[in-house]
């Protein structure tokens, strides 16, 4: 596992060391492309994602794919764990969310936050994920980092205390939209591998 880490370490420095990183305000041509960009991502209201998660919490590991369906603030994820372990559903809007475990019991609070707390040991900003995910920040929290590549796309965010690094991008439809994510927090480090992004 170390090792592992330690070659994703590299695999990031490497990658800084060869793109040049911008930060939001110190290039006037790379702020119009974010803006463009941004404003064409946030203008995404349906769209769906499959792919993969790992998840590393500082007792365990944990491997899964995941189905992610969003239709304004409506969304639906499906958490896929291997081996036959069974999938958790979450399905919620403004109104609250909804979990659908392996064993056909359903559990309801007013956050996904909270459901994935319970139920699996860790959690997920669910509500910021939802932009991040995209490669662009929540406008609802403050951000203490952003930092864009050549053509004025997310490369890395730090916001409510996560760190979103994107590793690269695919084109979907007329948008960049992230492909490989790691995200980390104090207590959570997380890799995404998005197979498939449908608009619509």
């Amino acid at each position: 596992m170390k090792a592992r880490h330690a070659a994703l370490g590299l695999l990031l420095l490497t990658a800084c060391a060869q793109m040049p990183v911008y930060h939001l305000g110190g290039n006037a041509a790379i702020d119009q492309a974010w803006q463009r960009h941004r404003g064409e991502i946030d203008a995404l209201r349906r769209w769906s994602l499959h792919g993969r998660v790992a998840v590393q919490t500082p007792r365990d590991g944990w491997q899964a794919g995941l189905q992610w369906r969003q239709a304004g603030e409506g969304f639906s994820l499906r958490i896929v764990a291997p081996l036959g372990q069974g999938t958790y559903g979450l399905d919620g809007d403004a109104s609250g969310v909804v979990m659908r475990t392996p064993d056909n019991k359903s559990l309801t609070a007013r956050d996904a936050e909270t459901l994935l707390s319970e139920q699996l040991g860790w959690t997920l900003p669910v509500a910021g994920l939802h932009y991040w995910v995209r490669g662009i920040p929540d406008p609802e929290a403050p951000v203490s980092r952003l930092q864009l590549d050549p053509l004025g796309r997310m490369i890395d965010l730090e916001q409510s205390g996560w760190h979103i690094s994107v590793l690269s991008y695919g084109h979907s439809g007329a948008v960049d939209l992230p492909l490989k994510l790691f995200l980390h927090s104090d207590q959570l480090k997380v890799r995404m591998v998005v197979q498939s992004w449908e608009m619509g």
